[in-house]
């Protein structure tokens, strides 16, 4: 391994427990009390990952990254559920980012994000919405309650796709977006 390829699998190795910190603490501390739980800042950083990480890394982040938060938050029993909740939501979000990289025809966009990525973003929060919805159901066993907690879940992941958005397209400026696995057309 050359100096090169240690100094970018050493930022790699960086970035990855940046953004998984990073997950942790915006679920953690930037949250709204709702009915059923909480809605959070977490997504934002799982789809950040998604676009600015490879694969595996990504899904380190965003999934450890939220499980962790659930852990040191108290609510243990929603870990395994958001590690594979987030796990998914990485997945179908870097598959439709890949989408958007290969097409050619990338003129179309909807609020100045190609149609691939948005159709991500839409495809990542029904998983998420659904995911959670089972999880409750399953861990409260009834399946109506777990309803009030669908607005909220989509409430949350919406903001955490703007915010992602964001986020890219100002990283997108710097000098480091040349490193980053995702390249808005």
């Amino acid at each position: 391994m050359n100096t090169n390829e240690r100094m970018n699998s050493t930022s790699l190795l960086v970035l990855t427990a940046l953004i998984t910190a990073m997950g942790t603490i915006a679920t953690m501390f930037f949250k709204v009390p709702v009915g059923t739980g909480y809605i959070h800042l977490g997504d934002t950083m799982v789809l950040l990952a998604a676009m600015l990480l490879p694969r595996k890394h990504a899904i380190f982040a965003g999934s450890v990254g939220l499980c962790l938060a659930d852990i040191l938050s108290g609510y243990a029993v929603w870990a395994p559920w958001s590690f594979f909740i987030k796990l998914v939501m990485v997945v179908i979000m870097q598959k439709a980012l890949a989408t958007a990289m290969e097409k050619s025809d990338n003129n179309r966009h909807i609020l100045g994000v190609p149609v691939p990525e948005m159709i991500g973003f839409v495809v990542a929060a029904v998983w998420t919405v659904t995911g959670y919805y089972i999880a409750e159901g399953i861990i409260y066993g009834n399946w109506t309650a777990p309803m009030l907690g669908v607005p909220f879940n989509a409430l949350q992941v919406a903001v955490g796709a703007v915010l992602a958005v964001l986020i890219s397209q100002m990283l997108g400026r710097t000098g480091f977006a040349a490193s980053f696995s995702y390249h808005r057309k």
